[in-house]
Parts: C-alpha cells; sequence; structure tokens
C-alpha cells in the first residue's frame, strides 16, 4: 500500500529541469527540488536545516509552465502528493526516495521593502521574475 501526504512548501529547484513529451504528446517535467528551514546558530549566522530531497514531475501545462519560468536554483512554491518511491539499483540494492506529483506551482513572492522616510508605504523589491504565478491565474480565463 502506497501512503501519500498532500503538502505545500517553497523550496529551491537544485538541478536543471528536464522536460519531455510522451508519444502521444503530453509535456512531464522531472526536477528536483529542495526543502528545508533556515536557522541562526549560537554565532549568529544562517544555517539549513531538516533538509528534504524531493524528486518533482509536473504534467501537461503545468510542466510546461514550469519549464519556462523556472531553472536550477529558482526558489518555487509547489503542493501536491508526496510519496516514497522504492527501485532496485543497478547493483541489486534496494534504494527509496521521496518524490512528488506536483499539482500547483508558483514562483517566489515579492518581498516588501519599506523606506526610512517615515512612511509606512510598502514598496516590492526587485525580488522575482515579474511572470504570472501560474497559467490558471490568467485573466484570460
Amino acid at each position: 500500500m502506497t501512503t501519500t501526504l498532500d503538502t505545500t512548501g517553497t523550496g529551491f529547484i537544485i538541478a536543471e529541469i528536464e522536460l519531455k513529451f510522451t508519444p502521444a504528446g503530453q509535456a512531464v517535467a522531472n526536477f528536483p527540488i529542495s526543502f528545508g528551514r533556515n536557522v541562526k546558530d549560537l554565532a549568529g549566522e544562517w544555517e539549513k536545516r531538516d533538509t528534504i530531497l524531493v524528486r518533482a514531475t509536473a504534467w501537461g501545462l503545468l510542466a510546461e509552465f514550469i519549464a519556462e519560468n523556472f531553472q536550477a536554483k529558482a526558489e518555487i512554491e509547489v503542493s501536491g502528493p508526496i510519496f516514497e518511491q522504492s527501485w532496485t539499483d543497478k547493483d541489486g540494492n534496494e534504494r527509496k526516495s521521496l518524490a512528488m506529483r506536483v499539482r500547483q506551482a508558483s514562483g517566489p513572492i515579492q518581498k516588501r521593502e519599506y523606506s526610512n522616510s517615515g512612511s509606512d508605504a510598502a514598496k516590492p523589491s526587485k525580488r522575482g521574475n515579474g511572470k504570472k504565478a501560474s497559467p490558471w491565474d490568467s485573466d484570460d480565463i
């Protein structure tokens, strides 16, 4: 029996996205994501903890959207089921890893910068690529 956990999280794509098409023409994107949290150690330095590596797969228009709008080292927010995959390597050893079927994806949310001029008006930072969060955020639908 396979157990899955539906989750949403923000992580970093840690290698190039592999976009392929099935013989029927459906797009499929495969890419690894690193999830973790950053905490300050006693010396005040940031340290990554509790890192989880997940092999993510997206299908169809979502796969094409991810391949067109993200690359390695990009931050991405994804949601979908996570599950354990098992396989036998070339030496006959049983191996396991975590995988995710991506159902939704979006880019990083822009952080706000506040001026020191006494005004509480927020200005968007230069962070982000200015692209739509997903193909389903379009006003055309």
